[in-house]
């Protein structure tokens, strides 16, 4: 068994799809653990379909042309023939789809093994032929930014053959940009110099694989796709067998999404209404305007709240809109870049109870603590020790807010003393 020389080799910008869901989490294909929507198991070259037995790609993941076979469709079948060569054993001459199953060799020494998707182009497949991958936005957010990983494989075995491989991107499935144009050649002479520079030799007959990690710039809106297709044809002048190539390790990270928010919601308390909201990721974000409305169509910007710029820190935001008029009450976010670019968020909803009584809020607090009152009243606050915090009158149908940034975390008890007796509550510090 021949061995595959890794080498690390910057020279593609890779971009892929599939009926891979783009979360925002880190998303690995490497052909050998079952991904729901690309593979099912270890990929044993046997087929595509959108029912995958084990061993088969998910055609819902892929679209393919160029074999004599016929085109595959997302969505279609292909389990014979070109689609189904099954597991390669070395330099195969029938041309078609297979899995590569050799142990790779990396420069460092070590050695790794697992299934890659291989393919064995001739005069009547794939030259030229294509691979179309296709990637969902699930994210909630516009990506603009993915570092996207891979390993690219070629054998190079005849002096007197070149085969192109280029790597394109779209994000309708039509008009595709390319990324990179390489041939076997180009990358023969890459993993030459760093294999002579390293004291070794190029071996025409060994499977090369050339690792990549490339950022890349894209737009995918939110609930958009994503594409990727790897091409590939002869290059003129040539004549005798074609090389074979292969992908495997295709990885997506460090995705950068403007603004993800994870969730936004709202509750009355004391006539006043209280908004929270939480991001997990932001890019340039410099405010948010809280904007409110009584029937989902006119819409008032009510304040204004601070945004944190780019951080990948998970945040989260309160406002109080201390004048929502009673009953139904609309809410959405607008949120504004630097540049001034702005999305929205929501709306959601919030039924304003009318006040009454006494209102101790948000429970649990953060940093500010609100107390209403209907009635003149003497508040005060103490820890669970007793020991006496705050002690102030305030105002029948006023309200007095109290900071808790610096306090301690844990419960304390807001007494409320007025014509009407004693209340106490309990409040939880985070």
């Amino acid at each position: 068994m021949k061995q595959i020389l890794l080498a690390t080799f910057s020279i593609l910008a890779f971009s892929l799809s599939a009926q891979i869901a783009f979360d925002g989490s880190n998303v690995v294909v490497d052909f050998d653990n079952t991904l729901t929507g690309v593979n099912e198991g270890t990929f044993v070259g046997s087929g595509f379909d959108s029912g995958p037995a084990a061993g088969q790609l998910d055609s819902d993941a892929f679209a393919v042309t160029g074999f004599s076979d016929g085109d595959l469709t997302f969505g279609g079948s292909r389990t014979t023939g070109d689609y189904a060569r099954g597991i390669s054993t070395d330099d195969e001459s029938t041309g078609g789809l297979y899995a590569s199953t050799e142990i790779a060799t990396l420069l460092n020494g070590a050695t790794s093994s697992g299934s890659r998707l291989f393919v064995q182009p001739s005069g009547s497949d794939f030259t030229p032929g294509t691979v179309t991958l296709l990637a969902n936005n699930t994210s909630g957010s516009p990506i603009t930014t993915i570092t996207i990983g891979a390993d690219i494989c070629f054998r190079n075995d005849v002096a007197t053959r070149n085969t192109s491989i280029t790597l394109s991107s779209s994000t309708d499935g039509m008009n595709f940009t390319p990324l990179a144009a390489q041939t076997t050649d180009d990358l023969t002479a890459a993993v030459t110099a760093l294999l002579v520079a390293g004291g070794g030799a190029f071996d025409p007959g060994t499977l090369y694989c050339v690792a990549l990690s490339v950022p890349t710039a894209v737009n995918i809106p939110a609930g958009g796709q994503f594409f990727l297709q790897i091409s590939s044809d002869d290059v003129p002048g040539g004549s005798g067998s074609r090389d074979e190539i292969a992908v495997d390790n295709l990885t997506f990270s460090n995705f950068v999404l403007p603004v993800n928010l994870q969730s936004f919601s709202g509750h009355s308390e004391g006539g006043f209404n209280y908004l929270t909201w939480t991001t997990a990721t932001e890019l340039n974000n410099d405010h948010f305007n809280v904007q409110r409305s009584l029937d989902a169509k006119n819409w008032q910007t009510i304040g204004q709240v601070a945004g944190n710029g780019t951080t990948e820190e998970r945040i989260t935001y309160e406002f109080l809109d201390r004048e929502a008029p009673a009953g139904l009450n609309y809410y959405r976010l607008q949120q504004v870049d630097y540049d001034g670019a702005f999305e929205y968020f929501g709306p959601i909803t919030v039924r304003t109870a009318a006040a009454s009584g006494v209102s101790v809020f948000p429970n649990p607090v953060k940093e500010v603590l609100n107390v209403q009152v209907q009635a003149p009243a003497t508040i005060v606050i103490r820890d669970m020790n007793g020991r006496e915090l705050v002690t102030y009158a305030i105002d029948g149908g006023d309200y007095h807010t109290v900071n808790t940034a610096d306090w301690v975390a844990g419960t304390y008890l807001v007494s409320i003393r007025s014509q009407h007796g004693v209340t106490t509550e309990r409040v939880v510090k985070h």
